[in-house]
């Protein structure tokens, strides 16, 4: 059947002021339409204006066929509960944008949703009993979790459930989630700017940046404008820490760091020299503790014993430590 593009509105439950258009997506659909035509989408009938419908998925698809001038497409008229609508709005979301503005927008309308459809039930019999909220239904097995549900809010297993299917495993990671729900829960007791967030494109350099600014304490009205800085800056995921602390101290941290390095090699005329000499003392030691490996239970003295055995402990300590500071210097070079 073909409809008016004018008369599809979008899926209720998406929120278009914070829904990120990708234009390369909507220009490889242009294309793909001019060479193929359009593919149907699905739509429902608008449950309040009469000759509108609303559609399940499909936005990019839509804003390509305006681009392109079309009047008219192919729909697939189905009949869709508000469940089912929000559940096809999400795993189209999951699939072809999962930067930290979609994702959050996306978890921000299903808790929203779900939190209010157990706001309409006041007990567990007045809700099970309610065959129009099957999808719902499924995910509590219990009096006592419903109840939970209903005077906390959903968490992020109730919404893993809802959004695959009550299936463990879908297309829909419950890290994600949960990174959201955390989002949101710092948005809304102003410990975090959400704006900033939502200015990184992936979920990992958004989590590194989140994580930052509140280890740091940055200020809630500085966070966009650092984090506009960092995205510009093109640092990448690994520099996102160093730059939150640069902000928090007011200064530059790795000048702060060179300093306290300076700082080290200062009491030490030569070092050089100095480094010389502890790799001979190394060797010289190392020669030595094969000379006794395996006959120390001959050792008489306990007490002897047990100060080897701790001399060793600290020892394997500092050359740990060693080594870790070693490969750390092979990827980044201190300029002193």
């Amino acid at each position: 059947m073909k409809i008016k593009v004018k008369d599809i509105l979008a899926n209720p439950f998406r929120r278009i002021e914070k829904y990120t258009i990708n234009e390369e997506t909507v220009k490889f659909l242009m294309q793909s339409i001019e060479d193929v035509d359009f593919w149907s989408i699905v739509v429902r009938n608008h449950p309040t204006q009469k000759g509108k419908y609303e559609q399940a998925f499909g936005h990019h698809r839509i804003e390509a066929a305006k681009r392109l001038g079309l009047k008219e497409i192919e729909v697939q008229i189905v009949d869709l509960d508000n469940s089912k609508m929000i559940i096809a709005m999400a795993n189209e979301n999951v699939e072809t944008n999962q930067s930290p503005s979609v994702i959050n927008m996306t978890i921000e309308a299903i808790k929203d949703f779900l939190d209010c459809e157990f706001a309409k039930y006041d007990s567990w019999e007045e809700f099970r009993v309610n065959k129009s909220i099957n999808p719902i239904f499924r995910l509590f097995e219990s009096e006592p979790k419903f109840r939970t549900a209903k005077g906390q809010g959903v968490g992020q297993t109730t919404i893993l459930k809802f959004l695959n299917g009550g299936r463990k495993e879908g297309q829909w990671k419950q890290w994600k989630i949960q990174q959201a729900l955390d989002t949101l829960k710092l948005s809304k007791d102003n410990v975090i700017d959400r704006e900033a967030i939502e200015e990184f494109e992936t979920l990992s350099e958004a989590e590194k940046f989140k994580k930052a600014v509140v280890e740091e304490k940055i200020p809630k009205k500085q966070q966009k404008k650092l984090a506009k800085e960092i995205v510009n800056s093109g640092i990448g995921k690994r520099g996102i820490g160093e730059k939150v602390r640069e902000a928090a101290v007011g200064k530059s941290y790795s000048e702060a760091k060179k300093k306290k390095v300076k700082e080290v090699i200062k009491g030490i005329p030569d070092i050089d020299e100095f480094v010389e000499k502890l790799a001979n003392s190394c060797d010289s030691l190392a020669s030595d503790l094969k000379k006794v490996i395996g006959f120390i239970d001959y050792v008489k003295s306990e007490s002897v014993r047990n100060m080897y055995y701790g001399g060793l402990k600290r020892l394997k300590e500092v050359i740990e430590k060693s080594e870790k500071a070693g490969k750390k210097e092979i990827t980044r070079s201190i300029d002193i």
